[in-house]
């Protein structure tokens, strides 16, 4: 049995902006099915999708592949950040959206 964890830092202005998104009723106007994806990793060919998508009101949709192959969908979400678990096979993977570290310049 394997537990294996990433992070996916995203910028916090993408995080604020798509928390945005997601509390509207409706779909976003001259958008397409997906908004962004943030994808994650764990190597030997198995990646986790963290996906905003549009529908009737913007949502998160995760799912985790093996080789390309869909295996294993999380519960919908109406906010980014977080941790997105799946289990498979007795595994378990779970994706950190998490802000990015902001670099000041001077």
């Amino acid at each position: 049995m394997a537990n294996e964890h990433t992070i996916v830092q995203v910028d916090p202005k993408v995080i604020d902006e798509i928390n945005s998104i997601l509390t509207r009723n409706e779909p976003l106007p001259d958008c397409g099915d997906i908004i962004e994806i943030f994808t994650a990793d764990f190597g030997g060919g198995i990646e986790a999708d963290i996906k905003v998508c549009n529908g009737d009101g913007p949502y998160v949709d995760p799912v985790l592949f093996i080789d390309g192959y869909e295996i294993c969908l999380g519960e919908p979400r109406w906010h980014l950040e977080g941790d997105y678990e799946f289990s498979f096979l007795g595994d378990t993977y779970t994706v950190c959206i998490m802000p990015a570290p902001v670099i000041s310049s001077r």
